[in-house]
């Protein structure tokens, strides 16, 4: 096949239903679409291939190791290579004000489905796919589906969506998955000169928030996603952080002043701070961007209460 060859996790609806569609209609690419439910994909699949697109579905749950190598070994044998990497797939099951999506699920239980779906699904699906994505027919390309709520920056600028929302195992996992691009985008860019890019969709309507009313179309969501698969071969972004409106900030660089600010009324404010100088490999490891390092522990006296906090800021 001449065509570039895509595999998207959790294709079969939402933002990867709307990339699948977008990259097969605009762009002449063979999309693979996988899906957790078979007819699911199935369906989907006929949905896009009723309009004359190049599209496929193939069985793939990411939290199951089996499901990955046969997806693998479907795509070995039948394409021998793949060209595009999209890990979209993911689960948000924490619920407004801290009520839990799934009844009496423990906090445990919430950060393991949470963190084992978004962060470990997408890090095993890379593995498996690496072998084919070297055997590209051009420079290989993986986009990890993220969000501005793993961003350290984003979740303490209180104009953030869901700035005042208790979503903290999503966020904790998104921000786990910018720590895979910034790897990935280390180890494989140097090892097969592989692009690697973190990308928010924006706030979309679709069935992982509940369709809400302020969320864009899916189509909004994909443009992003496909901006970042279909750059030129000379291009050299790699290792970012974006939304279709611009460069994202993995971390925070915010001030003191700022972080007072954001404390609620009455508090008070002591700071002690830590200059960072890792070795060079930690530093390429943990600030692939050349992004400055330093730590700041922030203890807050609550008004007159004797009680505090303490937390460690990085950036």
């Amino acid at each position: 096949m001449n065509k570039t060859i895509a595999l998207i996790s959790g294709a079969n609806q939402g933002i990867g239903l709307a990339t699948a569609g977008r990259l097969a209609r605009e762009h002449d690419f063979h999309v693979i679409m996988g899906s957790r439910n078979a007819d699911n994909g199935t369906k989907a699949a006929q949905q896009l291939q009723s309009e004359g697109l190049s599209v496929e579905s193939v069985q793939l749950d990411i939290s199951s190791d089996e499901s990955i190598t046969h997806a693998a070994e479907y795509i070995t044998q039948k394409y021998g290579r793949l060209d595009v990497l999209i890990n979209n797939a993911a689960i948000l099951i924490d619920g407004p004000k801290g009520n839990k999506v799934i009844p009496n699920i423990t906090t445990r239980q919430l950060f393991d489905l949470t963190l084992s779906t978004n962060v470990t699904g997408p890090a095993c699906l890379t593995e498996a796919m690496t072998p084919l994505l070297r055997k590209a027919k051009q420079r290989p390309c993986i986009v990890f589906v993220s969000s501005r709520m793993g961003s350290l920056a984003e979740s303490l600028n209180p104009d953030t969506p869901f700035y005042k929302s208790d979503y903290k195992s999503y966020d904790a996992s998104k921000a786990g998955v910018n720590v895979l691009t910034a790897n990935y985008a280390r180890i494989l860019g140097a090892d097969m000169r592989a692009r690697v890019n973190s990308v928010c969709p924006g706030l979309i309507k679709t069935n992982l928030i509940g369709y809400m009313e302020a969320g864009d179309t899916p189509d909004r969501g994909a443009q992003r996603i496909i901006e970042m698969v279909t750059l030129a071969e000379d291009d050299e972004t790699t290792g970012t952080f974006s939304d279709r409106w611009g460069k994202i900030d993995w971390g925070t660089s915010m001030s003191v002043d700022q972080i007072t600010k954001n404390l609620k009324g009455g508090s008070s404010l002591s700071v002690s701070g830590l200059d960072v100088f890792p070795s060079p490999v930690l530093f390429s490891l943990c600030f692939p961007l050349g992004l400055g390092a330093r730590q700041w522990h922030v203890s807050s006296d609550l008004g007159d209460s004797t009680a505090s906090s303490g937390a460690d800021v990085i950036y």
